[in-house]
């Protein structure tokens, strides 16, 4: 098994204070052109660990990320994504992927973690292994795996943007394309690109979101806080 992440970072590697989750959000923008300027030594791991500490499912972790660092492999992925300018120009971007079936591959890896943690007792890893198969297929693993990965890469741009970090989020890709581009296997699918750097410009002006009663309601659909 892989090392595993047990402590979040406080600090980014430039040493100064990481951003809180608040200011994270509020602060992040999706950026259109990025600087060449790789990012430090382990800031990208950093950030890649943090994504996978993402919720899923039965804690199941359908997500797999491709790394597209090396201008061979940048110049395959611009091919088959509209050609952005983004991917050729960031230092990093990751393909964020789902597994429809390949997670049951790891089950008993991710089972025997949560014992070893105390976080799981037999008897919960029982019902995982009768349950989680049928979840699965119940939603639908193309529904299911969209929903995870997306949670995955939200969580993703926020741990870029926290440890100063830039990033865009692109559906404008051929997956088809990108899946022979880069060998990745059918019952796989990709779901997003997230390109990673530092931009060329300050970030575009924020552009608004809708009165928070347009968008919460409460106890129903349409009904307005009491």
């Amino acid at each position: 098994m892989g090392e595993r992440m047990t402590n979040l970072p406080t600090v980014q590697s430039s040493g100064e204070p990481a951003l809180s989750v608040a200011e994270a959000i509020a602060k992040r923008r999706s950026h259109r052109h990025f600087k060449p300027d790789p990012l430090p030594e382990g800031l990208l791991d950093e950030v890649l660990g943090l994504a996978t500490l993402a919720p899923s499912g039965y804690n199941l972790q359908p997500w797999r990320f491709i790394v597209v660092s090396e201008p061979e492999a940048k110049e395959r992925l611009w091919e088959v994504s509209y050609k952005q300018p983004k991917i050729l120009e960031a230092p990093a971007t990751v393909i964020c992927c789902g597994e429809t079936t390949g997670w049951a591959t790891t089950l008993e890896e991710m089972l025997a973690e949560g014992l070893r943690l105390g976080a799981y007792t037999e008897g919960y890893s029982d019902h995982v292994r009768k349950a989680a198969g049928p979840v699965v297929e119940g939603w639908g693993p193309d529904l299911w795996v969209n929903r995870h990965i997306m949670i995955a890469a939200t969580c993703l741009m926020l741990a870029a943007e926290s440890l100063g970090v830039e990033s865009c989020p692109m559906e404008g890709f051929e997956e088809e394309r990108v899946k022979e581009a880069f060998d990745i296997p059918e019952d796989v699918r990709v779901v997003c690109i997230v390109s990673l750097g530092y931009a060329t410009e300050p970030p575009k002006a924020f552009p608004g979101r809708l009165p928070l009663e347009t968008l919460v309601f409460w106890q129903g659909y349409g009904q307005p806080k009491a």
